[in-house]
């Protein structure tokens, strides 16, 4: 990344970071019987959980969500804290639900394996925004993609483990981590001059899609992505950066 682009990405940036505790507190309560109704992007603002249709339930579970990042509560602590409120509202256990747009019943089991997949997911994604904002303030020009690399590790993603490319290429717009339920893949920045230390070689091109169909976007990025170029691009007084700046968005804006 070149000193003009620094200065347009501090320019971006700089102050826009949100406790994570703000972040899911601040998501709006919505009713969506499956996960996928949401448009990808539009979960930055969304908070669902899939199989609930009851409004009230979904803000307990988003209120408990947010306490539990504001306080550092555990995934055990949280469960053991929102079951009582589950178990008084009729969903835990065998529950039996009906979808409100087509009238189908579906019985499904509310367990710890459930539970799990709800925690981890929204701790998942309020972590990768907050880490992505953190990262793209950073001095650090490249995004290397780093996978755990052990049995547990899908192999589409271990294949991809040691990407490097710059971080303000289009591939982290979908391929920014968490890439698919339960992903554990990192990213992490670097310098040219600290990759060049460690002998690390940046990509000439990305490689193909291998996020999962409901994780290919990056959780940091919102829906009015246009209004924070626009809104920021306004806010430089030099003209001559003004004008990369907007070239920047015509490339990389969407």
């Amino acid at each position: 990344m070149t000193e003009i682009q620094k200065k347009i990405y501090n320019s971006f940036f700089r102050g826009d970071s949100k406790k994570l505790y703000e972040y899911l507190k601040d998501k709006n309560p919505e009713i969506h019987f499956d996960y996928d109704e949401i448009e990808k992007e539009a979960h930055d603002k969304a908070f669902t959980v899939a199989k609930i249709t009851k409004l009230d339930l979904i803000k307990d579970i988003q209120k408990s969500l947010s306490e539990a990042v504001k306080n550092g509560v555990g995934f055990e602590e949280w469960k053991k804290n929102i079951k009582p409120t589950l178990a008084k509202k009729g969903w835990l256990g065998d529950v039996e639900v009906t979808n409100p747009k087509t009238g189908e019943i579906k019985n499904i089991y509310v367990g710890n394996r459930r539970l799990k997949t709800i925690y981890s997911t929204n701790m998942q994604v309020a972590n990768a925004k907050a880490r992505y904002e953190t990262q793209i303030q950073s001095d650090g020009e490249y995004f290397v993609y780093i996978a755990v690399m052990d049995s547990l590790t899908r192999p589409a993603h271990a294949k991809h483990h040691m990407i490097i490319l710059p971080k303000n290429h289009p591939f982290w717009q979908t391929h920014y981590p968490p890439n698919a339920w339960n992903c554990r893949c990192k990213v992490r920045v670097y310098t040219l001059k600290e990759l060049q230390k460690r002998g690390w070689i940046p990509q000439d091109f990305a490689p193909k899609n291998f996020a999962s169909k409901d994780w290919d976007y990056n959780p940091a990025l919102k829906d009015n992505i246009n209004e924070v170029w626009d809104k920021k691009i306004d806010s430089i007084k030099d003209e001559k950066l003004k004008e990369l700046a907007k070239q920047e968005k015509a490339k990389y804006g969407k």
